[in-house]
């Protein structure tokens, strides 16, 4: 999840030129303010559904859906007319925050005795901070090729060094992988 929001955060300029053409770049913005909510819609998702749902808390995840929901209409009454589009996207960012917080102060008890937080979140946040930092500093290289290239160019570099970061940090997925290709 890490890795996929700092990616996008980070080459929003060239996948919105693949994808939309480049009259649209300038959307480029709304990408990157929306990127982390790959982090927040994962993580109220393993909350409401691995968590809540198997604890038997189905209301708390229906309550803290029915209030983002709420939070989202009033944010974007109040943030679409002085932000347009990117208004909307912070609304949705404030709205999915909420809900995950509510979701996850209601059910902390359950959150904790599944074992879900561990230090090894820490890893990949730090890989994909690592990650971050090279293609930022990659990026004036990268912006000579053309955007399909270097969407390519930057995806394939921010995958070998996240992937060289959990090596280097001994992350149990990666040592699993390596089991299994022996």
């Amino acid at each position: 999840m890490y890795k996929g929001c700092a990616g996008i955060a980070c080459i929003a300029p060239e996948l919105t030129a693949v994808f939309a053409g480049n009259e649209y770049v300038g959307a480029a913005v709304s990408v990157r303010l929306l990127s982390p909510i790959i982090v927040i819609v994962g993580l109220a998702h393993f909350v409401g559904l691995q968590i809540l749902y198997t604890n038997r808390k189905e209301h708390v995840y229906a309550a803290a859906v029915s209030i983002a929901a709420v939070v989202n209409a009033a944010c974007n009454y109040v943030l679409i007319s002085r932000w347009s589009y990117n208004g909307a996207v912070v609304g949705t960012l404030i709205a999915e925050i909420t809900g995950l917080a509510v979701m996850s102060v209601v059910g902390w008890k359950y959150i904790r005795e599944s074992g879900a937080v561990s230090a090894d979140l820490l890893k990949y946040a730090a890989a994909a901070a690592v990650m971050s930092g090279i293609l930022y500093a990659l990026k004036p290289a990268a912006a000579r090729l053309p955007d399909m290239a270097s969407a390519a160019v930057q995806i394939a570099i921010g995958c070998a060094v996240y992937s060289g970061c959990l090596l280097i940090l001994r992350d149990d997925c990666v040592k699993l992988l390596r089991r299994r290709r022996v």
